[in-house]
């Protein structure tokens, strides 16, 4: 389910440039599933800044780093204890 996450918030981001909350998955996507999706999300920006790069296109650059910081801000805010229980 995190790579399904992983896969729709890509898709999303890359043909509407915006991203999907939680809310937006189905119920079988947990919280746990959507976060590490939302992880490797970043990974795949990041690829996509670097082939951005290699065009010289400064824009999709910028939305991308504050793509990354609102990531970065939302899930330093989650309260992660040791059996990976969110609260």
């Amino acid at each position: 389910m995190e790579e399904y996450a992983e896969g729709e918030l890509l898709y999303h981001w890359i043909s509407k440039q915006e991203l999907l909350t939680k809310s937006q998955f189905p119920s079988i996507v947990n919280i746990h599933e959507y976060v590490n999706g939302l992880a490797d999300f970043t990974g795949e920006i990041g690829r996509l800044a670097v082939m951005y790069a290699s065009e010289r296109k400064l824009a999709p650059i910028q939305d991308i780093q504050q793509l990354d910081t609102v990531i970065y801000d939302y899930i330093t805010t989650l309260n992660i204890v040791s059996n990976n229980s969110f609260f």
